[in-house]
This record gives C-alpha cells, structure tokens and sequence, in this order.
C-alpha cells in the first residue's frame, strides 16, 4: 500500500510524529521533575537560610534538604489550612514528615 502526501501533508505527519514523541517523552520523564529542577537550580542561588517557615515560598521550600515539590505543596497547603506554623516541630502534623525528615529539614528553617 503506498500514500502519496503532498509536500504539506509530509510536514504535518512529521510534525504530528515529532510531538507525539515529545509528549512520550514529557510522560515518560515526568513535567513535575522537569519543573522542578527548572526551579530549583534558578531559586539554589538567591536562597539565604534559614527561611521563616510561615513564608516561604515553594521555589524556596523544595531547595531545603528533604522537602521536595510534593512535601512543599503540602507544607504550604498545612500553613493556608491552620493558619500557619507555631513551632519547626508543628512540620511533624504534615502527612509524610516525621522525626527523621524534620531532623534533616530543622537547621534551614526558622520562624
């Protein structure tokens, strides 16, 4: 079976071909990881710690040693929720952090 495309018709079926490989690959490597790395190499350099818990944003939360971009969201979603944090050990009432994580995560925070 032969197709004959015109001259357009070939670019667009590249081009077709092209982003599909584009989109396996985005899924296949993850634009939550891709994201991620963009911010954190861009925030690594402007970051001055310790960071006040209660303000940090999550370009600054997810360059702290164990706090990656899903603890973060969580970390300011639990801070919108009560109104933020009381105490560096309050970060133990975020689903995932206990004492080992706060323990790594204690000397780049402050409130």
């Amino acid at each position: 079976m032969k197709i004959n495309l015109s001259k357009e018709g070939k670019y667009l079926l590249f081009f077709l071909a092209f982003s599909f490989l584009i989109y396996l690959f985005v899924s296949f490597v993850g634009i939550e990881e891709f994201k991620y790395n963009l911010i954190s190499e861009r925030a690594k350099s402007e970051i001055i710690f310790p960071l006040d818990l209660n303000a940090a944003s999550y370009a600054e939360l997810i360059n702290i040693p164990g706090i990656g971009p899903s603890y973060a969201q969580r970390i300011i979603e639990y801070r919108y929720n009560n109104g933020g944090f009381g105490s560096i050990e309050e970060l133990k009432n975020v689903k995932g952090i206990g004492d080992k994580k706060l323990k790594k995560m204690k000397p780049y925070l402050k409130l």
